[in-house]
C-alpha cells in the first residue's frame, strides 16, 4: 500500500462531524439526551438546559432526538466525508423518516405491528442494573436458533455470560486490547505495518478504521463508552468458520431475529461488535474454552431499558434503481 492509500486510510481528510442543537425555548432540562448519548456530546449546564459539545465527534445518531420529549433537539449538519478512501455518498437527499405505508391499491394504510417493531426499534445502551429473567433469556435465544441460514446450515452457538464479575474482566481486557490498537493507530511509525495487515487480510479490516469507528475506540479507552454498556446480560454468538454460505450474513440474520425478539419482550438489545476482540485475547479464549472452529461473531448486551429509547428516526435515502417490465433502462427513486 504506497503512502497516499496510507494517509487516505489512517489520517482522512474531509471529515464533518454532525451536529446537533437544542432550542433553549423548548428544552427542559430533563438531561436524557446527556445519559442516552454513547459519545456523551450532551451536558446540563448551570443554566439547566442542554449544551451539545461536539469533540469527540457526533455520527448523527439521532439518539438524542428519540428521547427529547420537548421536542428541542434537532440535526443541524450530518456527519459526511467529502473524500478520500472514506467518502460517503454526498450530497445525499437529507435523511428521511419512514415512507407514508400504502396498501396494495395504492391507497393510504397503517403500519403493521411487524413493522412498527422494525421501524421503531432502537439500540438500547442504558440498562437497570436488574437481572435479566433467564425465562426471558431463553426465549431470546430460541428466537436465534430458529433463524434462517444458507442450505440450513445454522453456523451458530450462543454462549450467556449474566456474571457481573466476569463480564467486567472481559470488558477490562478488551479496554486494554483497544489501547494498544489505539496506541499503533496514533503512532505514524506503525502505520505500514497496519496497512500491511489490512492488505493481506492477516488483520482488521479497513471499516475498523473508519474515522467514526476509531472515535468509539477512543471513547472506550477514555472510559466514556462501556465496553458492553453496563448490561446485565451479554449473549455472545459463536460462529462456526467452516460455514459453506454466508458466515456472518447468517449469524446477524440470527441476531436480528433476537435483538427484535428482545424488544418484543420489554427488554433492551445492543449489538457488540467489541465481542469480536475476545478472538484476539488468549486468556478470554481460553475463560470461554473458545477452539477451531468456532469464533465470535457478535455479542449481544441485553437488559431492561433505564428509561424509553425507542422511536423513529430518519435515515439516509439513496436511490433504488427499478427495473420493470418492458423498460430497457432501470428508473431511479
Amino acid at each position: 500500500m504506497d503512502k497516499d492509500r496510507i494517509k487516505e486510510l489512517f489520517r482522512p481528510t474531509g471529515v464533518v462531524w454532525g451536529r446537533m442543537e437544542a432550542d433553549p425555548a423548548l428544552c427542559d432540562g430533563c438531561g436524557l439526551c446527556a445519559k442516552i448519548c454513547p459519545r456523551k456530546l450532551w451536558e446540563i449546564r448551570d443554566d439547566e438546559l442542554a449544551h451539545f459539545n461536539p469533540e469527540r465527534g457526533c455520527t448523527s445518531c439521532h439518539n438524542c432526538t428519540v428521547v427529547c420529549e420537548s421536542k428541542a433537539i434537532t440535526a443541524a449538519q450530518r456527519y459526511h466525508v467529502a473524500d478520500g478512501f472514506f467518502r460517503t455518498e454526498t450530497p445525499l437527499p437529507l435523511a428521511q423518516m419512514p415512507a407514508e405505508p400504502r396498501n396494495a391499491e395504492g391507497g393510504p394504510d397503517q403500519f403493521n405491528e411487524v413493522e412498527r417493531v422494525v421501524l421503531e426499534r432502537r439500540s438500547v445502551r442504558n440498562f437497570k442494573t436488574d437481572p435479566v429473567p433467564e425465562t426471558l433469556i431463553r426465549r431470546v435465544l430460541e428466537a436465534g436458533r430458529f433463524a434462517p441460514s444458507g442450505v440450513n446450515c445454522q453456523p451458530w452457538r450462543f454462549m450467556v455470560i449474566i456474571d457481573r464479575a466476569m463480564l467486567d474482566e472481559f470488558a477490562k481486557a478488551i479496554r486494554d486490547e483497544m489501547k494498544k490498537l489505539q496506541a499503533a493507530y496514533r503512532n505514524d511509525q506503525a502505520l505500514p505495518m497496519l496497512a500491511q495487515m489490512v492488505e493481506s487480510g492477516s488483520g482488521p479490516g479497513p471499516g475498523l478504521f473508519d474515522p467514526r469507528f476509531v472515535g468509539t475506540i477512543s471513547n472506550v479507552v477514555e472510559g466514556f463508552l462501556p465496553v458492553f454498556l453496563g448490561a446485565p446480560a451479554l449473549i455472545l454468538i459463536l460462529v462456526d468458520e467452516r460455514a459453506p454460505s454466508g458466515l456472518f450474513t447468517n449469524a446477524g440474520i440470527a441476531g436480528q431475529n433476537m435483538c427484535l425478539v428482545a424488544n418484543s419482550l420489554g427488554l433492551g438489545a445492543c449489538w457488540s461488535g467489541l465481542s469480536y476482540f475476545i478472538n484476539l485475547i488468549p486468556e478470554l479464549k481460553n475463560r470461554i474454552k473458545l477452539e477451531h472452529p468456532w469464533k465470535v461473531g457478535f455479542g449481544m448486551a441485553i437488559g431492561c431499558p433505564a428509561f424509553q429509547q425507542n422511536g423513529m428516526v430518519p435515515r439516509d435515502k439513496r436511490p433504488v434503481a427499478w427495473f420493470r417490465p418492458g423498460k430497457i433502462q432501470p428508473s431511479e427513486e
